[in-house]
């Protein structure tokens, strides 16, 4: 049976204790794609196993065993819940087993295939293996919600009639401020469509070539922070 990571008072998952005790060499990039595998596997188990409301379940990746709540709030959106932290969490399925996972104002791209019982997940390159655990009977996870990380979604719309010459993003893109989403023309110029914020392009409303009047809705984003 795999090994258990637990705080020395309370016997709950705590990522100080693990940083310190079993992963002293790895850097924050490491722990923190690790941290993405475990929450994308815990989605797609509450997915899989199609249970409404709050979903606990005890995930092992190798030898370590982590309780996790996950929550659905709306579509594509959930709260996760890791004892120690809790988090925000959207996917967006970009294509067949690749996802674009936003964990509060962080993005991440995944790639996810299940074998046998076991989830495959790979984030820039490193593959993690996860599973359900045998082990009963989770530590009881905290409730307690990061203030101000909530997403919300922002429609950027065109402020005077004008064409669409190119969209440059796709849906599920993970984006950042300013970054440029379209390009039209108007009054005979060129002008750039930009991101409000980081985030995830969620709908695209328009296509290269068309007219659109003043107000109209161009493309939505999920903002993160």
């Amino acid at each position: 049976m795999g090994r258990k990571i637990r705080t020395r008072a309370e016997g709950d998952f705590n990522t100080q204790f693990l940083e310190e005790e079993f992963y002293p060499k790895a850097s924050k990039k490491e722990r923190r794609y690790k941290e993405a595998a475990l929450i994308m596997g815990a989605i797609k188990e509450a997915e899989r196993m199609k249970r409404p409301g709050r979903f606990k379940t005890t995930l092992a990746i190798a030898e370590d065993e982590f309780p996790v709540q996950v929550e659905k709030s709306k579509e594509n959106s959930y709260l996760i819940n890791l004892a120690s932290h809790a988090c925000d969490a959207d996917i967006y399925e970009i294509s067949p087993a690749v996802y674009s996972l936003i964990l509060n104002d962080k993005s991440f791209e995944v790639d996810i295939t299940e074998r046998n019982g076991m989830m495959y997940v790979v984030i820039h390159d490193e593959t993690y293996s996860i599973r359900e655990s045998k082990t009963k009977g989770a530590a009881p996870i905290s409730r307690k919600v990061p203030a101000g990380l909530a997403p919300s979604e922002k429609t950027v719309t065109a402020y005077m009639p004008a064409r669409v010459l190119k969209v440059l993003v796709v849906n599920g893109e993970s984006v950042k401020k300013d970054q440029v989403l379209m390009v039209i023309e108007a009054m005979k110029m060129e002008m750039e469509i930009t991101s409000p914020g980081h985030g995830v392009v969620k709908e695209i409303h328009v296509k290269e070539g068309q007219s659109v009047i003043q107000g109209a809705s161009l493309v939505t984003i999920v903002e993160m922070g």
